[in-house]
């Protein structure tokens, strides 16, 4: 974010009108709507989703650094506590160990928003910023939370249709710019915090550090978390190389698919109720039990 105040501000509207980041904002917004949390199944659902999040992300981690197959077994198992697993390589369980020790140190995020918690994250995973640079970063994303607080994408599309057309159904259009606002801000510090990961020549290790650590001040902006599958990781890091330091469309999109993709699974994780799910459960299989007896005497 070297631009001056008012080209990001120009940059923000930009992409918040992008087809793919309205999509996700309206998806985003869908979630957010149901706070504050007062049900205790969905209290508890959400602290499950977190729990899950955590393993998730130390299982694409482990993977990135090590390029082994990585499996949601082992990533549960070192959560767990487990720092061996029989039969499983020992780089598993440490790059596992490792993740997991960056989720903690991200977690000093939410307690206090202090931006020097990103170099204490990149060094967890064995990444190494230089104090200049973990200067640069710090300075990044203390005017990311400036310009996420000053939404401009809120504050000047409010009268905006366009923008949140299908959310504004479901009362939720200024939720929608927020959260476009928002995601766009969030792009832009990506790409640029990237560049000076980059610049340290701290590799995946760093590229995993800076999401990782992003998404904790996701949180303290009220933006829903992130979730990039090994695939996403991957193209996002593919399109930074090819693409240059730029954020061009196909950086974007890979963005705004992690957003939308997670926001409606953390959605659905909350609403999910065991009951229902019996209930539901219970009447396939007398669905698929009646189209056996009907197949079998139809013969």
């Amino acid at each position: 974010m070297t631009m001056m105040d008012g080209q990001v501000q120009d940059e923000m509207r930009r992409l918040a009108s992008l087809p793919d980041i309205r999509d996700a904002a309206e998806r985003g917004a869908a979630l957010t709507s149901l706070w504050p949390l007062t049900d205790a199944t969905m209290m508890g659902n959400d602290a499950k989703y977190a729990e899950n999040l955590q393993v998730r992300e130390s299982l694409v981690i482990a993977h990135a650094l090590t390029g082994l197959d990585v499996t949601r077994a082992d990533a549960e198992y070192v959560y767990e506590g487990a720092d061996t697993i029989p039969g499983r390589p020992q780089d598993i369980v440490d790059a596992l160990l490792a993740a997991n020790d960056a989720c903690d140190a991200a977690a000093a995020y939410r307690g206090q928003p202090d931006s020097t918690v990103f170099a204490g994250v990149a060094q967890a995973l064995g990444a190494s910023w230089n104090a200049e640079i973990a200067g640069d970063i710090a300075d990044i994303v203390r005017r990311a939370s400036q310009f996420a607080a000053d939404n401009v994408v809120a504050r000047d599309g409010v009268n905006d249709a366009g923008t949140a057309s299908g959310a504004a159904e479901s009362g939720t259009a200024s939720e929608a710019l927020r959260v476009a606002g928002d995601l766009a801000v969030y792009t832009l510090a990506t790409a640029a915090i990237l560049r000076q990961s980059d610049a340290a020549q701290a590799g995946t290790a760093g590229a995993c550090a800076v999401l990782l650590a992003l998404n904790e001040w996701c949180d303290s902006i009220s933006l829903p978390r992130l979730f990039y599958s090994p695939q996403m990781l991957s193209q996002l890091l593919d399109v930074r190389k090819a693409n240059g330091d730029g954020v061009c469309e196909a950086f974007v999109s890979v963005i705004a698919q992690a957003a939308a993709e997670e926001w409606d699974k953390h959605r659905g994780d909350v609403l999910w109720n065991p009951k229902e799910a019996k209930r539901q459960a219970k009447e396939a299989d007398e669905r698929r039990n009646k189209a056996e007896l009907s197949a079998k005497f139809s013969k």
